[in-house]
């Protein structure tokens, strides 16, 4: 159904005035040695060697654009137990006119538990094969020159194959909001939103559900300086079915976001405390901070310096239990000829599990990569040219 519909949109409009049809190839290569890949108390070295390709195909008009992204890596570990390819399709449709503005995407992905579980559960030490699909519509009504009115959801499908043994649960996901903006002189762009979230857990029989009203700013303090904040209230309320277990309580969320840009320099930085999904059969609150500052040591040479620290919090029916996990390195990107990028990380990780469980990580971490240029495809008559 998917194929069909961009094949439609794609071939129906080929005439329109100002139409254009684009491509892209990227592919790495890279290899990483981990002294402790699991984030285990006992130490289990590992060695990865990914081989990624990805694509692009994308048609637009002066008012319509749609864009198909497939991507495929192949992931080969000395432990050969955790060999996994992972698959990708990301396509999404944008129309927009005076008045009104519509995307529709929808991300449908074959990977494993290694990457997915890394910031929620932790559960890495073992693979377990994923299928997750999502699809996100919204929808924006352009009031006036200052004022717009948007209306979003998000639906994602998550399955585990064999994954309960493990702790991992399938599950379903929506996030449904409304929104105000409004472009002020002094202040920058306000902004008012409401947002409905669920996580189902069929299996377990239990829904997680979260309402939040917060409210935002953001500005361009200066040329060089921007930022953008959120801040709001969160009502939620738990049923866990199998334990005939229900639970309520208000809370708060946020996000801060600011950037700064020197000459030769940059530095992003975030703070947020969100509500997050995860594969263990409940709901997280997520308490997130990270730091980018990159530094241009030549025309062809970045250094960067990296890190994210983050704490997650869930409720049980006696206590809070949290998971802790920091990610700190410093790393430097070389682009030695055109479309080509050689890029060296050195990375330090710290886990700590909701049972107290700690576990030290230091990895070395290798990328070669090409990029290659959007690529227009020309028509003359009924003949193709790339």
């Amino acid at each position: 159904m998917k194929i069909g519909l961009f094949l439609f949109i794609l071939c129906a409009p080929l005439s329109v005035s100002g139409s254009e049809m684009m491509w892209q190839l990227k592919s790495s290569i890279s290899g990483a040695h981990y002294e402790n890949f699991s984030l285990t108390p006992t130490k289990i070295t590992e060695t990865m060697l990914s081989k990624s390709m990805s694509g692009m195909l994308e048609y637009s008009t002066p008012s319509t654009s749609v864009s198909v992204k497939p991507s495929l890596s192949a992931n080969l570990y000395t432990d050969k137990t955790r060999n996994k390819t992972d698959l990708g399709l990301l396509f999404s449709v944008r129309h927009n006119t005076e008045t009104f503005i519509f995307n529709l995407t929808t991300d449908t992905q074959r990977d494993s538990s290694f990457s997915s579980e890394l910031t929620t559960t932790g559960y890495i030490d073992k693979k377990k094969d994923r299928k997750s699909d999502n699809y996100s519509p919204s929808a924006t009504y352009i009031i006036d020159q200052l004022s717009t009115i948007s209306l979003s959801h998000s639906f994602t499908d998550v399955d585990y194959i064999e994954g309960i043994s493990d702790g991992l649960y399938d599950y379903e996901y929506s996030n449904s909001s409304l929104s105000y903006t409004r472009l002020t002189k002094s202040l920058g762009s306000i902004s008012i939103s409401y947002a409905d979230i669920s996580q189902k857990i069929d299996m377990l029989r239990s829904q997680y559900d979260t309402s939040i009203l917060q409210f935002g700013l953001s500005n361009d303090y200066s040329e060089t300086i921007n930022y953008s904040v959120t801040m709001g209230l969160r009502h939620y309320k738990n049923y866990i079915g199998y334990a005939n277990y229900r639970a309520s309580d208000n809370g708060w969320v946020m996000n801060l976001n600011a950037a700064k840009q020197f000459d030769r320099a940059s530095i992003t930085t975030g703070i947020s405390r969100e509500v997050t999904p995860s594969g263990g059969g409940y709901t997280i609150l997520q308490n997130k901070a990270n730091l980018t500052y990159r530094y241009r040591l030549s025309p062809l040479a970045t250094t960067t310096i990296f890190g994210t620290a983050l704490k997650n919090t869930r409720e049980t029916f006696s206590t809070d239990l949290s998971r802790y996990y920091g990610n700190f390195g410093i790393g430097i990107n070389y682009n030695f000829a055109k479309n080509w990028l050689l890029s060296i990380d050195l990375q330090h990780r710290r886990n700590r599990s909701e049972e107290g469980l700690k576990g030290n990580d230091n990895a070395l971490k290798i990328r070669l990569s090409y990029s290659g240029s959007k690529t227009p495809i020309k028509y003359y008559g009924n003949t193709t040219e790339f």
